[in-house]
């Protein structure tokens, strides 16, 4: 399990996200959606890590299973507020969300299965969707090198994945970043002991 600190650092920003981060607006909150696997909670990381670069002070919370309401205190003190599985607060608790960002001038980034457009369009609040089931394969690529090199011990050479296996990783999993990270996990831990290029083959997906 990485903490927070390793989330941030293997945590790559999708371009999606990216473009939706700047100031404007047409689109001042922001929605991020996706089945399970895609990326939310990473892009949520990430997305907070570039905010914060650029000067913004940023809150996170993430809501575990069962939970219905948010803790963290919306104020004018605050510039952005990240919330991961959003769509397991209550109306009630959504009602307030919206209404405290809006009385404070807080930005919203929500991680939800669930959209939350006919809400944030009943209060007349701009609000941009991201969709990460439409997932690049130049991200998801990006995604797995980049896990892979954090995992790597410094300055030690490291297995890489070839080309094909790269393919056929996509073929295999989709946009589902996480069953390909956990398939490479148990593959890296089960076969691999010397630095070398994995193929489809090595990986056993041909």
């Amino acid at each position: 399990m990485l903490t927070a600190d390793e989330w941030r650092e293997v945590a790559l920003l999708p371009e999606a996200v990216a473009v939706a981060l700047p100031e404007r607006a047409e689109a001042a909150h922001v929605e991020i959606r996706g089945e399970a696997g895609r990326g939310k909670s990473t892009s949520l990381i990430a997305a907070a890590a570039s905010l914060e670069r650029a000067g913004r002070r940023v809150a996170e919370e993430y809501l575990p299973t069962g939970a219905r309401n948010y803790r963290t205190a919306l104020t004018s003190s605050l510039d952005v507020f990240c919330l991961d599985e959003a769509q397991r607060l209550s109306g009630r608790e959504r009602g307030r969300l919206l209404a405290e960002a809006s009385r404070h001038g807080v930005r919203l980034l929500l991680g939800t299965h669930e959209s939350f457009a006919p809400l944030f369009a009943r209060r007349k609040m701009p609000l941009r969707v991201v969709w990460l089931d439409a997932l690049d394969e130049a991200h998801f690529r990006a995604a797995l090198v980049r896990r892979l090199e954090w995992a790597a011990l410094p300055d030690v050479e490291h297995a890489t994945l070839g080309e094909d296996a790269l393919e056929a990783l996509r073929a295999r999993f989709g946009t589902d970043l996480r069953a390909a990270e956990r398939f490479l996990y148990a593959a890296f831990q089960a076969s691999v002991r010397q630095p070398i290029t994995m193929s489809a083959v090595d990986l056993g997906l041909v």
